[in-house]
Parts: structure tokens; C-alpha cells; sequence
């Protein structure tokens, strides 16, 4: 777990207006609530942040089509990676399966993905949830191993069609873990995708999840509430080129919890524009992690 207490915490941002990225911010172009107490950026840094990424796609059934355009599509996807950046693959569908560690080799990377459709079966279902909280494993592993660079973004790509029932994995259990570990999550949602009603989705209540064991997949949420983006066409515009290069164009925020907010547990930010850029971008949409954990 990254210990928040005892170093800065950080958010990464983004800002769209009617689905256009908003470039050329600066730290004062924000302001940040934790627990509503207004709370100084310390830090900020921009898109020249080195990224780890972790692709996890859903290798089930009816996915076989949308894998042939990840796997047309990966040269370009990883031309918007910078040097210093790490990708990893994961490939999941009733289990999951780490087929390249976080690594900077794009050459391992590119023959994995351009192999996605010859890979064989996993057997039939769609564990979601539970493949994303490997997913954040293969993340805490690596800090574990390398140590922890706070100036490191992490995120999880997962691919999917989010039809799934979760078992005693609700949504509750995996934001926190991607809560802990700093991670945001971006999902591309293809095919017959099972979209929740409404904006976001009814979200589940997860008392009444964990007394039945089953909760249906609701990956809307997950990139909600860790800030991430949702991609419903792989083919528009620029593709898996594009969606990458959103995931790296953000800004990052740094600031210290807030005095006389709670100590322990978990604890809300809000992040939104100010003055003149609240101004100029006017209806613009904020992403950021809906909080984090204090220990």
C-alpha cells in the first residue's frame, strides 16, 4: 500500500471540453477540496511524467474482433509512449494471465499484442473484477520489487464488453485497492456492451453484493471514481493510438491532507477549474480519483 500519511498525495487530472483535451494549464488554473477543505497544490507536473500502463483485455468469446484491432493497431498505440514509459499485458476471460510484466521493451510488448488472436482459449465467463484486482497486484508486486516512484502515473487499460457477474469481488473492494495504489482505470467498452442506466449506471449497493456473492460488472464506475475515461468505438479517430495518448496527456496534482480533515480512512477531493480557465472553459468536464486512503 502507498502510505499517503507521510507524503504527498497525488491525482492525476484531465479536462475535456465537448471531447477535445484541454492543453496549456497551469497549478493555478485549479483549485482542490479534500474532505471541502480548500488545500494549496503543492506540486504540479505535466504530461512528461513517465506512465505505467497495464493492458488488460478481455480474451472471451465475442471479443475476437475487437483483439484483431488491438492487435492491427499496437505499433501506432505504442509510438504515443515515451522512452521512459511501461507497459505490461494481461490477458483475462474466467481467469486472468500476465503475459508481459511492466517492462520499457516495446519489441516484447508489439509481439504480444500482434499475437492476441492466436493466443488459445481461457474457458468461458468474464471475470472482471477479480482480473482487475490481479491487474493491481502485478502493480504492488512491482513496487515491491523496484520501490515506489511517486512520479510514476499508473493505469490499468482494460477491453471489454463489461458483460459479467462478479463473485465476491464487489466494486466497493476493487476501488480500493486501485485507491490504494494510486491507480486509474480506463476502459474501452465494446460490442453488445451491457451499459448501465443513466449516465454512469444504478451503482450496486455493495452491502446487499457481498451478502449474495454476485454483483454484475459495472466497469462505468470503476473509471468514475479513479478518474479514467470510457471509449466506446476502437475505431474512431486515431483508435487504441489515440485512447493511449489521452491516458498520458494529464496533469498531475500534489498536495498534503488537509488539517482537520480525518485522519484515517477514506477521504473525498474535489478538483475542479478556477478563475480565468473556469472562465474560458466554461462546461468543461474534470476528471480526477474521487479520493484516497489515509493510514
Amino acid at each position: 500500500m502507498i502510505r499517503q500519511d507521510v507524503r504527498l498525495v497525488r491525482t492525476d487530472v484531465q479536462v475535456t471540453q465537448k471531447d477535445r483535451v484541454v492543453s496549456g494549464l497551469s497549478r493555478e488554473d485549479f483549485t482542490l477540496l479534500d474532505e471541502g477543505i480548500p488545500t494549496e497544490i503543492t506540486d504540479f507536473g505535466l504530461e512528461s511524467d513517465p506512465l505505467d500502463v497495464l493492458l488488460l483485455l478481455d480474451v472471451s468469446g465475442s471479443m475476437t474482433a475487437y483483439l484483431y484491432e488491438v492487435s492491427r493497431a499496437a505499433g501506432s498505440a505504442l509510438e504515443q509512449l515515451e522512452p521512459t514509459d511501461r507497459v505490461s499485458v494481461m490477458i483475462f476471460s474466467r481467469e486472468a494471465k500476465v503475459l508481459d510484466p511492466l517492462s520499457s521493451n516495446r519489441a516484447d510488448v508489439l509481439t504480444t499484442l500482434r499475437s492476441l488472436t492466436r493466443l488459445p482459449g481461457m474457458g468461458a465467463g468474464t471475470a472482471i473484477n477479480a482480473s482487475i484486482l490481479q491487474a493491481v497486484d502485478v502493480f504492488r508486486d512491482d513496487a515491491a520489487r523496484q520501490g515506489t516512484d511517486a512520479r510514476r502515473r499508473r493505469a490499468i487499460l482494460i477491453m471489454t464488453d463489461n458483460w459479467g457477474l462478479n463473485y465476491k469481488s464487489p466494486d466497493r473492494m476493487v476501488l480500493r485497492a486501485l485507491h490504494e495504489q494510486s491507480i486509474s482505470l480506463h476502459a474501452i467498452v465494446v460490442g453488445r456492451a451491457q451499459k448501465p442506466k443513466g449516465k454512469w449506471g444504478d451503482e450496486v449497493d455493495d452491502d446487499v453484493a457481498e451478502q449474495i456473492d454476485f454483483s454484475p460488472a459495472n466497469v462505468y464506475r470503476l473509471a468514475r471514481d479513479t478518474g479514467g475515461d470510457i471509449f466506446t468505438d476502437l475505431k474512431k479517430d486515431q483508435g487504441l493510438p489515440e485512447i493511449l495518448g489521452r491516458i498520458r496527456n494529464r496533469y498531475s496534482l500534489y498536495f498534503k491532507p488537509a488539517q482537520g480533515a480525518a485522519s484515517t480512512g477514506f477521504r473525498k477531493i474535489t478538483v475542479s477549474l478556477t478563475g480565468q480557465a473556469a472562465r474560458t472553459h466554461r462546461n468543461s468536464e474534470v476528471r480526477a480519483r474521487a479520493g484516497y486512503y489515509a493510514q
